[in-house]
């Protein structure tokens, strides 16, 4: 049997795998405790967090941010306290590797820099990376970085 949950921490970036492709409920009873585990572990406090969920666009990792800003201790992590959790289009940059890789490396790089005008100077567009702040304030509205 193979692990289902693969995670894999090196320095400050976390990788956690879900692989369970053949049942319908993905996160059963053995999986959330693994996820709880995990979970503990990257409550380390990070000064940044980029969170790009497999096949999902923004719009829908904003849809499901509640499983992450419900937890305990969300609110306490120096991420979250400084503004620097980043909404990244996992499904377009990061969940398939390809020609896009390039434009991966300049969100991470626009996400690590805590410059407002890397964002500009790059075109970032909205459907690509919001800062978590500015997404909750315009959830009705689009986010314009230009």
């Amino acid at each position: 049997m193979t692990d289902e949950v693969r995670y894999a921490r090196d320095g400050h970036i976390a990788r956690v795998t879900i692989d369970r492709a053949a049942v319908l409920n993905a996160v059963d009873a053995r999986t959330n405790a693994r996820l709880n585990e995990i979970w503990a572990d990257i409550e380390a406090d990070p000064d940044v967090l980029l969170i790009a969920p497999c096949g999902f666009t923004i719009a829908q990792t904003r849809h499901e941010l509640h499983v992450l800003t419900e937890r305990k201790g969300w609110d306490a992590l120096r991420a979250v306290r400084t503004g620097n959790v980043f909404l990244i289009d996992g499904n377009a940059y990061f969940n398939r590797p390809g020609p896009r890789i390039y434009r991966a490396i300049e969100l991470v790089a626009a996400a690590l820099s805590g410059n407002p005008d890397i964002y500009r100077w790059l075109g970032v567009e909205e459907w690509e990376m919001q800062q978590l702040e500015m997404a909750e304030r315009l959830q009705d509205e689009p986010m314009r970085w230009r």
